[in-house]
């Protein structure tokens, strides 16, 4: 049945409730063609990307690792913070990743296995200093990827309350968005108490 005058604005408001609000950003290659193919036009920030060489040869395993670290050293860029990398090997070669962008002075990590490697990339997360995690595993399993993807959904749900220096440094590259933040957080009430656990007791 087509809509009329009187039930048109309600169809219209339900359908800008019912769309997707795209709650991300996305860091675009400045590549169009590359672009253009990506969801928001750009890799999704905050969310777990999985990159492998195209072959075990030298020439691939080296081109994958310049490809990470120059997407790592834009996000670093971006917002001021340090770049994890976390990695069984010991070949991590920092002059190499110093010429795709990436400051020799970034957080390398060697853990000992890469159950130890997934237990550092979960404090890291959920630590959230990090503007960008890389982890060189040599087998990660569909449940620790999963794990991983929900520690990141975590961390985006995270309540806790940030002081004021440590949110300007986080956003120092969207100071609109900051100051936008303060108007909104002026127009709202807030009661403590509405973000403390609560449990449920049971007797046998």
């Amino acid at each position: 049945m087509p809509a009329n005058e009187k039930t048109q604005p309600i169809l219209d408001e339900l359908r800008s409730l019912a769309s997707p609000l795209v709650a991300h950003r996305s860091l675009p290659f400045g590549v169009e063609p590359l672009d253009r193919r990506l969801a928001g036009e750009g890799l999704r920030a905050g969310a777990l990307h999985e990159i492998a060489a195209s072959s075990c040869s030298l020439v691939d395993d080296a081109a994958a690792t310049l490809f990470i670290a120059g997407i790592a050293a834009r996000e670093a860029h971006a917002t001021g913070a340090p770049v994890l990398w976390v990695s069984c090997r010991s070949d991590l070669y920092a002059p190499g990743v110093e010429q795709a962008g990436l400051a020799a002075d970034q957080v390398h990590v060697e853990p000992r296995d890469d159950k130890m490697l997934l237990a550092v990339i979960e404090d890291a997360v959920r630590d959230g200093t990090p503007c960008a995690i890389i982890a060189e595993a040599r087998k990660v399993p569909m449940v620790a990827s999963r794990r991983c993807s929900s520690y990141r959904r975590e961390v985006n749900a995270d309540r806790a309350l940030k002081p004021p220096a440590e949110m300007v440094r986080r956003f120092a590259a969207y100071p609109d968005a900051l100051r936008a933040s303060v108007d909104i957080a002026a127009e709202c009430t807030f009661d403590l108490g509405e973000s403390l656990p609560t449990s449920t007791r049971t007797s046998a």
